[in-house]
């Protein structure tokens, strides 16, 4: 809603960019406009809207989709929104490439560089602005 007025006020047409929000519903939250989000999970959002970008906020805690957002053939860049670190999203390293317990990233496992980038890696949410598993 915020992200579909933000580029119309810069001159851009929903021809130019589409956007889908999309949210399983596992959380049971009330979208702010009826009708504004989409319900499947980030799964079949990817599947069904092929996405090039993906804006992913607030991954529930212990789930990581952004292996998912990586694999999928679409998805080129991928924006995850949410607490990193000790905070209460994804899961530590395979989201954030942060190392809670100290059993990644040593230098015996490979260069010693930490994971976790969303760059041009082969990873999870859906299509779109929306929130949650879609979005």
């Amino acid at each position: 809603l915020h992200l579909r007025a933000a580029l119309r006020r810069r001159g851009l047409s929903s021809r130019e960019v589409q956007l889908v929000a999309t949210d399983s519903g596992a959380r049971e939250l009330a979208a702010c406009e009826p009708g504004a989000v989409e319900a499947r999970d980030y799964r079949s959002a990817l599947l069904e809207h092929a996405p090039h970008a993906v804006l992913c906020s607030w991954m529930p805690l212990g789930e990581d989709w952004t292996a998912a957002f990586r694999s999928s053939e679409s998805v080129e860049t991928y924006l995850l929104l949410g607490e990193v670190d000790d905070g209460c999203c994804g899961r530590p390293w395979e989201t954030w490439g942060y190392d809670a317990d100290g059993t990644h990233g040593s230098e015996s496992e490979g260069d010693g560089e930490s994971g976790g980038e969303s760059g041009d890696e082969s990873g999870d949410a859906g299509g779109g602005e929306g929130e949650g598993e879609g979005g």
